[in-house]
């Protein structure tokens, strides 16, 4: 309310006047960029050998989708049933992505803010963490 009162505008406001502001075209494009990088990283493995986990160099224990390159690399070598048992929920990631990709999309061209169902996130955010505390459960032989 501040804000407003004074004149001040806020910097991460996605949409004012019923239009995307410079915050919200970042905002959508970083979504694209980072969903489609996602996407890609099995084909970039596949291309330049092997490609270590960011997030498993940092921490030292696997990421949340840890597994999700070798099950779609074993998806394109058409072992579908052996994709599953490195990331149950791969199915679930790339649909998940590409959703978020072409509302984003949308969302740019019609330069209008796309809310994302919360209903959604969370029950996305819910089977990571369970997938995520299962692979903890089943052991290192898993990853």
């Amino acid at each position: 309310m501040l804000a407003v009162e004074v004149g001040l505008t806020r910097w991460n406001v996605i949409e004012r006047e019923e239009r995307l502001t410079v915050f919200g075209y970042l905002l959508y494009t970083a979504i694209i960029g980072s969903c489609l990088l996602t996407l890609s990283y099995p084909f970039f493995d596949a291309i330049n050998g092997s490609f270590s986990c960011i997030f498993h160099s940092i921490t030292g224990i696997p990421c949340p989708t840890c597994g999700y390159t070798r099950a779609l690399m074993n998806v394109f070598d058409g072992n579908l049933l052996e994709s599953f048992f490195y990331s149950p929920l791969w199915v679930v990631f790339v649909f998940y992505q590409l959703a978020l990709v072409f509302l984003s999309i949308k969302s740019i061209f019609l330069s209008k803010a796309l809310l994302f169902k919360s209903l959604y996130v969370k029950l996305f955010i819910a089977l990571l963490a369970v997938n995520w505390i299962l692979k903890f459960i089943i052991g290192a032989s898993f990853f």
